[in-house]
């Protein structure tokens, strides 16, 4: 007769824990749950929801964005200056048309009317696109940076429009002058190397990463 004893059961031989388990306390070393000490598995195709970290802003964004509000400021002047020369704004509608020939006094009234609301309208959305360019610009939206420079290109095309019509008051000048200075500074900031590597950076850092 041998000697040898049968083998033990399945059920009564030490199981180890499978690789990646940690032993949980208290079950004899034994652990029926995976280990996510280095986080949760990312599902194939899944969009990894990490936080960048915030891109800084180099110095000439920052100019840009204050020159930005400055401009914001200046609409809010030309639109207190353009109320307060109603007065000579209707003296101006009623030569021209004069100069066309007769008209009563609704029709003065009329474009009076008309060209006091189109101005209220037009300072109004300056002052909210001045805005909302400072806004977005410096969050790094790279189709902010866009739109300014089309913007500004207009500011600039309408300036020398109205200088070689003679269109536009002393005042109205002088203001359009300093729009026109502005602009043409934020869009040199804009496209400076360091603001470009800033747009750039901040777009591949709010862009979904992937695993």
């Amino acid at each position: 007769m041998s000697s040898q004893q049968p083998p033990p059961p399945d059920d009564a031989r030490p199981q180890q824990p499978p690789t990646g388990a940690e032993p949980l306390p208290g079950n004899g070393g034994l652990s029926s749950y995976p280990s996510y000490a280095s986080g949760p598995p990312a599902y194939p195709g899944g969009v990894a929801d990490v936080p960048a970290a915030p891109v800084p802003q180099p110095s000439s964004v920052r100019t840009a964005v204050m020159l930005m509000y400055v401009g914001a400021a200046l609409s809010v002047i030309e639109l207190v200056v353009a109320l307060a020369t109603l007065g000579s704004l209707k003296d101006n509608i009623r030569s021209r048309l004069q100069d066309n020939g007769t008209f009563t006094a609704s029709q003065l009234d009329t474009v009076y009317h008309a060209a006091v609301v189109t101005t209220l309208v037009i300072s109004l959305i300056a002052i909210g696109l001045w805005a909302w360019m400072a806004w977005k610009n410096g969050q790094g939206r790279s189709w902010a940076r866009i739109v300014a420079t089309v913007l500004g290109g207009l500011n600039i095309l309408q300036f020398l429009i109205n200088l070689s019509q003679n269109q536009s008051t002393s005042s109205f000048t002088v203001l359009s002058v300093i729009s026109v200075l502005l602009a043409i500074a934020i869009l040199v900031l804009l496209w400076r190397p360091e603001s470009s590597a800033y747009f750039q950076a901040t777009r591949a850092a709010t862009r979904p990463q992937y695993r």
